[in-house]
C-alpha cells in the first residue's frame, strides 16, 4: 500500500485525522458531537462528486484507515464508515 502523502494526500490526511481522534477525541469546539464534527469533515473532500467518491474509495481501501476507524468507533463511538456511507448516498442524489 502506498504511503507517500504526496501521491495520496487524502489518505494521509485521514489517517492522521483518525490517529488524532483516537488519542485525543474530537476537538472541544465540537462538544464531543460527531454530528457537529461532520459539518467540517465532509467539505474536506472534493466538492466534485466523482472526485469525492474516488477519494472516499482510496481512504477506505487503506487497511490502516479501516483499522483506525474501527478503533475510533470502539473507543469513542464515532462511526466513520457510516459517515462515508452518507457521503455515498448524498453523491448518488447528485448523480455520481
Amino acid at each position: 500500500m502506498p504511503t507517500n502523502p504526496q501521491y495520496f494526500p487524502v489518505v494521509h490526511r485521514e489517517i492522521t485525522r483518525l490517529t488524532t481522534i483516537l488519542t485525543q477525541g474530537l476537538h472541544p469546539v465540537y462538544e464531543a458531537s460527531f454530528d457537529n464534527f461532520l459539518y467540517d469533515y465532509f467539505p474536506d473532500f472534493s466538492w466534485t462528486t466523482t472526485v469525492m467518491m474516488q477519494q472516499v474509495a482510496e481512504v477506505e481501501a487503506d487497511p490502516r484507515w479501516r483499522s483506525l476507524a474501527a478503533q475510533v468507533k470502539a473507543k469513542h463511538g464515532f462511526d466513520f464508515i457510516n459517515a462515508h456511507d452518507a457521503i455515498r448516498r448524498q453523491a448518488a442524489e447528485f448523480g455520481a
